[in-house]
């Protein structure tokens, strides 16, 4: 029987929750695993405002816009200087995945369990897929059909395939370009897989942080930059799915990849333990949802 562990903890906001206990995973025999790099481990080669190739690394990813944008540190881009901001990581083929009422319902059954009442669960789920939001883009809770709450928007949530800093994933194999990575594909048989069962196909999704650095009198004189947190959705637990459309006989659970590029992924050693993703700004230590694989 595998060991279990549960924690009472505080968010940033202050509310208290208690942790799912969580088994102690073992990794698979024969299988091989990466991480998405954090934003700040990440090297970015992106052209700026002006059109000029820059080189970025060891910043988080609102410093970063800011110097594609041409703006100074600190001024804000993404969110307003020094908030969080999604430390996604994109797959290659990005095709939208449509989550009719029973995708809904079995993604948010899975969550509900980890917030401390069933409405704030609701509301939640609003807020995570609501327009503009990392996975939702254009096609979240504001203007389409949120199941959960029944706003009676027409169409279906939409969401983007991802995966964000510090997820897990199964190495399949790889191209010039990007390594291939086992996903769940949406529209075959899903629900018989679990965040339990199969951790690789199950991530919490991250935030690229920083930190301002204050002198006595209250100025900023620099920032700290390498904060990774989990979303604060579902008491900062919440497990996406890893979704991708792709065929591959490879890939021996659920029979489909999808395409990370591999500037944004590492391979992990033989024997290495997949790394605690959470590094938070206020010093809290949060249990690592992959401890022991």
């Amino acid at each position: 029987m595998p060991l279990m562990m549960s924690l009472i903890f505080t968010t940033a906001s202050g509310q208290q929750y208690r942790a799912d206990p969580l088994p102690k995973l073992s990794r698979p025999a024969g299988m091989r695993f990466g991480v998405v790099k954090s934003d700040y481990d990440t090297t970015w080669t992106e052209q700026d405002k002006n059109g000029v190739m820059r080189t970025i690394t060891k910043l988080d990813r609102n410093s970063r816009n800011e110097i594609l944008a041409l703006k100074p540190q600190g001024t804000g881009y993404d969110a307003p200087a020094g908030q969080a901001v999604p430390a996604t990581a994109r797959f290659s083929d990005d095709k939208p995945v449509s989550m009719p009422c029973n995708l809904q319902w079995w993604l948010f059954d899975m969550n509900k369990d980890k917030a401390p009442t069933l409405a704030r669960a609701k509301a939640d789920w609003a807020s995570c897929f609501r327009n503009n939001v990392w996975m939702s883009n254009n096609s979240g809770t504001w203007t389409r059909h949120d199941c959960i709450n029944e706003n009676g928007m027409p169409d279906f949530l939409q969401v983007q395939p991802m995966m964000t800093g510090g997820a897990v994933f199964r190495y399949i194999g790889e191209t010039a370009k990007d390594y291939l990575v086992e996903a769940i594909n949406p529209l075959v048989n899903y629900v018989k897989f679990t965040p339990e069962l199969y951790p690789w196909l199950f991530f919490t999704p991250t935030l690229s942080a920083r930190k301002q650095l204050k002198d006595e009198k209250g100025y900023v004189t620099g920032y700290e930059t390498w904060y990774q947190e989990p979303m604060h959705f579902f008491g900062e637990k919440m497990r996406v799915p890893v979704f991708g459309f792709i065929p591959d006989a490879r890939a021996t659970v659920t029979g489909f990849v999808n395409r990370l590029p591999k500037f944004r992924g590492r391979l992990l050693e033989a024997g290495e333990l997949v790394p605690n993703p959470f590094v938070m700004r206020d010093g809290r230590a949060l249990l690592n949802p992959y401890e022991g694989f």
